[in-house]
């Protein structure tokens, strides 16, 4: 399956225009703009054994969600087979998980404190 004909494993109005987003480390993001003008993130892996990892996240943002907090979450869609991820092989072969999530309003700054730094990416968010 072609990522640009994945929107079909989800309920979303397809087809989608998809475009790099920035930003991920483990795993490849892209902007999903489907055609009723939703937008959301399509995160993409090849490492198939971080599959619970990405189950653990999923629920603890929907447990967080069911809290009712005055923000919104990420919390992956459901797809149409009931999952949240959706297991795919790319054109060259390559199998590779998926999950669909809306996108959140907002953005990254221009230069993000390096992660290893996490003392100094604490305090640039308090100042």
């Amino acid at each position: 399956m072609d990522v640009s004909t994945l929107w079909t494993a989800w309920p979303v109005s397809g087809p989608w225009h998809i475009s790099p987003l920035l930003g991920g480390t483990n795993n490849t993001m892209w902007r999903a703009d489907t055609a009723d003008g939703q937008a959301y993130v399509l995160r993409l892996l090849t490492d198939l054994n971080r599959v619970s990892r990405m189950r653990y996240e999923a629920q603890l943002l929907q447990t967080l969600e069911d809290e009712a907090p005055p923000f919104r979450l990420p919390v992956p869609l459901k797809a149409t087979s009931g999952d949240i991820i959706v297991r795919f092989e790319q054109e060259q072969g390559t199998e590779m998980i998926a999950t669909l999530s809306p996108l959140l309003p907002g953005k990254l700054h221009d230069c993000p404190p390096e992660r290893n730094d996490l003392l100094s990416a604490s305090h640039a968010a308090l100042t």
